[in-house]
């Protein structure tokens, strides 16, 4: 990605990431977390795509394990828009913010509520008295379980992505959702609802008609367990060590 969108990332962070490639010509194995990334490997290093095995991810086990509870940040149940993710240009929050002020589709108590601490480049300056955009930071494990569970609708506005983790939280915990339409999303969740994270109208008119109707259930998300993933890295150690 990084290669591929250097925008997304300030100078200290393509520094320190250009040394993968180098390090990677003398790797037996590459393991990545979905095929989309394996493809973006095979793209821009061509000589590295026999070495690449995806692998799959899934949530913490803390994550999976814990029971709701309530961050009493004075939402309602069923009346806030939910971004999950941490804050950097590729996050995209700054158009998904333009795109539900143009539809007017917020308000003091139908707010979106972004989960995540500021990370590389930061998003544009928000108006704390605005309470339609309420900027959260971290939380526990419980309270962001309570905010999938609660939440009218996660909206995950990336650019770009290798995996999409909050897409995997999200649907374990039912929440109905719409996302970019991107290729790990697509691999992710090829039920849900999407929209071109490039094109305002498009992020707009996607939350627009979905809160129009009865909530949709969350798509379908195959999860592996750990064992499945390390059983998958087993697999791909032991298939090298035997070529």
């Amino acid at each position: 990605m990084f290669e591929e969108h250097p925008e997304f990332f300030t100078r200290s962070e393509r520094v320190y990431f250009a040394g993968m490639p180098w390090s990677a010509r003398f790797a037996d194995v590459l393991l990545t977390s979905t095929h989309a990334e394996a493809g973006r490997i095979a793209r821009t290093r061509p000589r590295l795509a026999g070495k690449v095995r995806p692998i799959g991810l899934t949530v913490p086990e803390s994550f999976a394990a814990t029971s709701a509870q309530n961050p009493d940040l004075g939402l309602e149940p069923g009346r806030f828009l939910l971004c999950v993710g941490r804050l950097n240009a590729r996050k995209n929050v700054n158009r998904l913010m333009d795109a539900l002020r143009a539809e007017d589709l917020l308000g003091d108590d139908f707010p979106l509520v972004v989960v995540g601490e500021p990370d590389g480049l930061a998003i544009a300056r928000i108006d704390p008295t605005d309470r339609r955009f309420r900027f959260v930071g971290g939380v526990s494990d419980e309270a962001l379980r309570w905010l999938y569970e609660q939440c009218r609708l996660f909206v995950f506005p990336s650019l770009d992505e290798g995996f999409g983790l909050p897409v995997v939280e999200a649907a374990i915990c039912g929440a109905p959702m719409v996302l970019s339409d991107i290729p790990a999303f697509r691999e992710l969740a090829p039920g849900a609802v999407f929209f071109d994270p490039l094109d305002v109208a498009s992020i707009g008119a996607a939350v627009r008609d979905e809160l129009a109707g009865s909530p949709s259930p969350a798509p379908e998300v195959v999860v592996p367990t750990w064992s499945e993933v390390v059983g998958r890295i087993r697999t791909a150690v032991v298939e090298r060590l035997a070529g």
